[in-house]
């Protein structure tokens, strides 16, 4: 494999999403060249108004155009998502960026979910990378496919777990400050005392760029640290204690989940993963600590008074 590419251009692949944009303002403040890859021209020209990064439009699913995307760029970022009625695409995009990425000798770094370590039992936990990676929902099988062929191609794995922050649109827990924010009420799925670890898109997105520096990250799979473990109960309260409003929660089980899933395409693809989401789940990142150190991240109150003011702003 070739060193660790510690200035020179990178290419951010599938770079439309949250998790791009804000890998693309790290890479330039650190004084990176960048490229962000898009099926879309528009949306690419919306996203990174103002941010001087090289727009290149690729259908991602094709090596040759992946290749081409990532030619001349030593290190590469797959932020590609797929709609959660599309996720046959993940597998086939992954054998189009490894395939790329072995023309181009660019090292790969994979952001993806933790999707793929379901099921998830009680006495499994903390989760950390040894867990099993076997059966589970669809959606996990998917993002486990397309994991493996490019772990096996030599990339980086990043697992985050859920997130929210400025410039996400579409999470667990983004959504329910939103509804906090606009109804006073937040849609929890299950028990609205289940802690879940949850993180702020920004400081996760600092760690994988870190781990991009390091040879030793590449061919294995790390697990990103959430800000700390939240509830739906503290997520309206976090609402609370910025509007200055009472904001209640609605919790909701798979059955009446399944009943609303025909009149939603994203809920359709969402509920076979319903029944992972109504269980604690927590991670042991010691691993990452071992190579990066303790991490400094920004406390939920914090980061949801900036992600609430963000929201605000977009109303």
């Amino acid at each position: 494999m070739p060193p660790i590419p510690s200035e020179g251009p990178v290419v951010i692949l599938g770079a439309g999403g949250p998790t791009g944009l804000h890998l693309a303002r790290l890479m330039i403040d650190r004084g990176r060249r960048v490229r962000v890859v898009g099926r879309s021209e528009d949306k690419l020209l919306r996203v990174f108004t103002g941010l001087g990064v090289e727009p290149f439009v690729a259908d991602l699913t094709d090596p040759t155009a992946a290749a081409e995307a990532m030619r001349d760029h030593p290190l590469a970022f797959d932020c590609v998502g797929t709609p959660m009625d599309a996720l046959e695409d993940h597998p086939k995009t992954a054998r189009a960026i490894a395939d790329a990425a072995g023309r181009t000798g660019a090292r790969v770094v994979h952001v993806s979910s933790s999707w793929s370590y379901l099921p998830v039992r009680a006495r499994d936990l903390p989760l950390n990378e040894t867990h099993p990676r076997q059966r589970g929902p669809k959606p996990a099988r998917l993002r486990r496919e397309a994991e493996d062929i490019l772990q096996e191609a030599g990339a980086c794995i990043t697992h985050l777990p859920d997130f929210y922050g400025p410039g996400v649109h579409a999470s667990t827990a983004q959504k329910a400050l939103r509804e906090g924010l606009d109804r006073r009420r937040i849609g929890w799925i299950g028990p609205r005392h289940c802690p879940r670890p949850y993180a702020y898109l920004p400081d996760a997105m600092r760690i994988v760029a870190d781990l991009s520096a390091h040879s030793e990250a590449y061919g294995q799979r790390w697990l990103i640290p959430g800000n700390g473990d939240l509830t739906g109960r503290d997520i309206a309260w976090l609402c609370e204690r910025n509007i200055g409003l009472a904001v209640a929660v609605q919790t909701f089980g798979r059955a009446t989940l399944t009943v609303a899933a025909p009149f939603d395409r994203t809920l359709r693809g969402f509920l076979p993963l319903v029944p992972h989401y109504m269980r604690p789940l927590s991670f042991d990142t010691s691993k990452l600590e071992g190579l990066l150190g303790p991490q400094r991240l920004t406390p939920h109150e914090q980061a949801v008074k900036a992600t609430l003011t963000w929201l605000a702003e977009q109303r």
